[in-house]
């Protein structure tokens, strides 16, 4: 028996004033010519999810202006939405003034980033290359792949820093850097790619941070993006051919927050029908995977500091009653950011690992100074942390066919 439509044609034409942006009122326009869902998302040429998922937001916005659920039809500000009303009634009942309480639409522009994002990717839909599944992998091991402060899009120039670094340069080095810890790592079952923030140096064509500082890019926001992208799935091919299954997860960084927002609903797209690779989509700052006794964290380390760490696992985690940690002994957090501090709280490790990325001007010229390479953490089921690999970026340096990458480091 066919399941009934939760959204009729008529109620979706009734949601075309409540669009907001050109993507939603394409959707929508699809849909109503299409007849249903399902066949406006073979014209479009995207997953019906997707679908679903906008004419839902264009439905949450009509009901915040209090139009499609019998509640008042007030004029809201686009940039509001409606958080409620409180009216005020007469002794006779008669209805003396209403007071329409709204806030700033940050849902709203977080669908509004997530919709953009779905759109870039949904060109891509299944555009992922399967891979082979590896024959041989050890149930009983997690590799993690913490890939710490790539700042992708980033310029240094070595007459300042000493060390060059660009688009190229990070792209090559990332590629390396995958390639050799993907072949040095054990063939575990189980792998997570763990982008724990700035992967991108800058957020958009202004080339400042969210606090205004001036940065030194390389390259146009859209062209980085598309990098970024490139190196990723290049990244996870890698680990496929591997591992069995491989998690990408996506921590926000302070230089590259909307973009990370973005990231993994332009990779979803590619990996649709690739049950091997689930890709975190939770705009969360704290992210958490219990592996058999070891309860990993990753957090760029920018909004909390290392000490309260530990009391955002318990509580997140460890603590919570939906949350079967009874098998934790190991605490583990991932974090960059800082790139050189290890240290424990009460058991629960906290460490920030280091980049292969240069330093910029402003770096360089404030005194900071930091070695720089990548590595590969492996995790027993039982036994927490097993071992790790590590590739540093001389040895990046020295294999490398990139002449800009062989000559980035300056006396």
């Amino acid at each position: 028996m066919s399941q009934k439509p939760k959204y009729t044609i008529e109620e979706i034409k009734q949601l075309r004033d409540y669009c907001r942006g050109e993507r939603q009122t394409e959707i929508l326009e699809a849909v109503i010519a299409a007849g249903s869902i399902g066949k406006a998302a073979k014209e479009l040429g995207i997953v019906r999810q997707n679908v679903n998922r906008c004419v839902d937001r264009v439905f949450r916005t009509a009901c915040w202006q209090g139009r499609m659920d019998g509640g008042p039809q007030e004029n809201i500000n686009p940039t509001q939405y409606l958080k409620g009303t409180s009216t005020f009634y007469d002794g006779e009942g008669n209805i003396r003034g209403r007071w329409i309480k709204t806030n700033a639409k940050m849902q709203d522009m977080l669908e509004g980033l997530r919709e953009f994002a779905e759109g870039l990717g949904s060109a891509n839909v299944n555009g992922f290359k399967r891979v082979k599944t590896p024959k041989a992998t050890d149930a009983d091991l997690l590799t993690v792949y913490p890939l710490a402060d790539l700042h992708l899009g980033m310029l240094s120039w070595s007459a300042e820093t000493r060390e060059d670094f660009d688009t190229a340069i990070a792209s090559d080095a990332l590629r390396l850097a995958a390639s050799i810890l993907t072949e040095k790592a054990p063939p575990s079952k189980q792998a997570i790619i763990a982008n724990i923030g700035d992967f991108f140096h800058f957020d958009n064509d202004n080339k400042m941070t969210s606090s205004g500082n001036i940065l030194d890019v390389d390259s146009r926001w859209s062209a980085v993006i598309q990098l970024g992208v490139d190196c990723l799935l290049h990244f996870v091919k890698l680990a496929l051919e591997k591992h069995e299954t491989v998690k990408v997860v996506n921590s926000l960084g302070n230089h590259d927050g909307q973009s990370a927002l973005m990231l993994p609903f332009i990779l979803k797209p590619y990996f649709a029908n690739e049950p091997r690779v689930v890709i975190e989509d939770a705009p969360r700052l704290h992210h958490y995977h219990i592996f058999g006794s070891t309860c990993l964290g990753f957090h760029h380390g920018y909004t909390s500091k290392p000490s309260k760490l530990p009391g955002c696992m318990t509580s997140d985690v460890l603590l919570n009653p939906k949350i079967d940690a009874t098998g934790v002994e190991f605490c583990h957090w991932l974090t960059g950011h800082v790139h050189h501090e290890a240290k424990e709280f009460d058991g629960i490790l906290v460490e920030s690992f280091r980049t292969l990325a240069a330093k910029d001007a402003w770096h360089a010229g404030a005194g900071y100074r930091a070695l720089r390479d990548m590595q590969a953490v492996t995790y027993h089921k039982e036994f927490g942390e097993l071992g790790r690999e590590r590739v540093s970026y001389k040895m990046i340096q020295h294999l490398s066919d990139l002449d800009a990458t062989k000559e980035s480091t300056k006396a």
